[in-house]
């Protein structure tokens, strides 16, 4: 601790692991400068734990004025954002899509993000970044949501694999919704139920080779009251 006026440095250290606590104007061994605010560093393994409840915050607090929990502009924020997937999940109703789980983030909003009971809430008024040189894992017993006020975009270089174990349902609810294969077939299947394509217009089914319509059993084109109907005879 050194008395600078303007340039007042704190650290309370140790040579093993190179472990300390800096804080202020933070200087190396030769007084260089090396910066300014709060540094927490070791070569060992480190540990953050509160039992109750975390907050790691980049909201800022002029002059340390506040409550030290204060989270207004981040739950503001939440809640914001899931009343607009609240819109989005019963304009899908009404169109029969899936639902998404709205009911399960209300919860976590009003027993967990709230009180901040025993969560991790991290908040950050203009970005977050996530970076690993190798894999990263996100994982819940329970529910992971994922809510947007403007785009979310996913890439990969790679496979994409998303797997349900009941239901998946895919909903857009004023653009248009475009599945596309560059190289190689697209492929869909209801291996144990009936498939349903229907436009309230048009439906257009092209081919710039051969197109293709086999029915094990029958075939049926029907047009308001006519039909014509195609089926197997095994014998005459």
């Amino acid at each position: 601790m050194e008395d600078k006026r303007g340039e007042e440095p704190i650290a309370l250290a140790t040579e093993y692991g190179k472990t300390g606590l800096n804080s202020g104007h933070l200087v190396d061994a030769l007084g260089r400068p090396r910066g300014a605010g709060t540094e927490l560093r070791t070569d060992e393994r480190g540990t953050i734990r509160a039992g109750k409840g975390l907050l790691l915050s980049a909201d800022n607090q002029p002059k340390a004025l506040g409550e030290v929990p204060d989270r207004a502009a981040a739950l503001k924020e939440t809640g914001r954002l899931q009343q607009q997937l609240r819109q989005l999940e019963m304009a899908a109703e009404q169109a029969q899509a899936l639902k998404a789980d709205i009911d399960s983030q209300m919860r976590m909003l009003a027993q967990r993000l709230k009180p901040l009971h025993k969560i991790i809430h991290f908040t950050a008024p203009q970005g977050m970044a996530l970076t690993s040189g190798e894999d990263m894992q996100l994982a819940a017993t329970e529910n992971v949501a994922m809510n947007a006020g403007g785009d979310i975009s996913a890439g990969v270089t790679g496979n994409l694999a998303a797997l349900a174990g009941e239901r998946l349902g895919l909903y857009a609810r004023t653009g248009p919704l475009s599945l596309k294969a560059g190289e190689g077939p697209v492929d869909m299947q209801a291996q144990n139920g009936n498939m349903r394509l229907f436009a309230e217009q048009k439906l257009t089914i092209a081919s710039e080779e051969d197109i293709l319509f086999a029915g094990k059993k029958r075939i049926t084109l029907i047009v308001h009251f006519l039909f014509v109907r195609l089926f197997k005879i095994d014998k005459y």
